[in-house]
C-alpha cells in the first residue's frame, strides 16, 4: 500500500524578509521536526503493513531490511533525539550563528536547500518509487550533515536515516 501522502507536509522555506542568520535555527527546526513527522509516519505504516508499496505497487524497502525500523525509531524517540537537537538549535548565542553562516545554513542558500528537500517531496509523493524516495533520502542527508556540523548530537537520527535509506527495494524483486 501507498504512504499517506496526507501526513506528509512540504517544509517552511525562509523568505527574503527572514533570511539572516538569526533567523534560520526557525526553520532548521521546522526541518527537524518534518524529518521527526516523516521517519514516525514511514515507520507507523511499515508496524501497520509490513512493507510499503509505491502506487506501480512496488516495494518501497526490502522487507527483511525494514522490520527493524519500528524498534529503533521507538528507542531514538525513547532517548529524545529528536528533541535534543531542537534544543540545541534553540540554544542560539554568536557561537550558534557563526556555525550557520560556516555552513550555509541561512539566506540563499538554505533556502536553495529546503527549496530542493520539498521539491523531492513532492516528486516522491506523486509517484512513490524507491530511487524517488532515495533521491529524497539523500537530499535530506545534506541538511542533516549542516545542522549536526552545527550543533552536537543527532547522530543516532542521522544513522536511523541512513537505515532506511539502506532498505530501499533500489532492485525490482526477481519475478516468481
Amino acid at each position: 500500500m501507498p504512504i499517506d501522502i496526507g501526513v506528509i507536509t512540504l517544509i517552511p522555506e525562509p523568505d527574503e524578509d527572514r533570511s539572516s542568520p538569526q533567523d534560520s535555527p526557525e526553520f532548521l527546526i521546522g526541518f527537524v521536526y518534518w524529518l521527526q513527522d516523516f521517519i514516525n509516519e514511514i515507520s507507523n505504516q511499515v508496524r501497520l503493513q509490513g512493507n510499503l508499496t509505491g502506487y506501480q505497487g512496488l516495494p518501497l524497502f526490502d522487507e527483511e531490511l525494514i522490520q527493524g525500523l519500528p524498534d529503533a525509531l521507538a528507542e531514538l524517540n525513547e532517548n529524545r533525539q529528536f528533541e535534543s537537537l531542537v534544543e540545541s538549535l534553540q540554544s542560539g548565542g554568536p557561537t550558534l550563528i557563526n556555525m550557520i553562516v560556516q555552513h550555509g545554513l541561512y539566506g540563499a542558500q538554505l533556502r536553495w536547500k529546503l527549496s530542493n528537500v520539498n521539491i523531492r517531496i513532492t516528486r516522491f509523493l506523486e509517484r512513490q518509487t524507491a530511487p524517488l524516495l532515495h533521491r529524497l533520502l539523500s537530499t535530506v542527508d545534506t541538511i542533516l550533515e549542516s545542522i549536526l556540523g552545527v550543533v552536537a548530537g543527532g547522530s543516532a537520527i542521522k544513522e536511523l536515516k541512513e537505515m532506511i535509506e539502506n532498505a530501499l527495494a533500489l532492485v525490482a524483486p526477481e519475478p516468481e
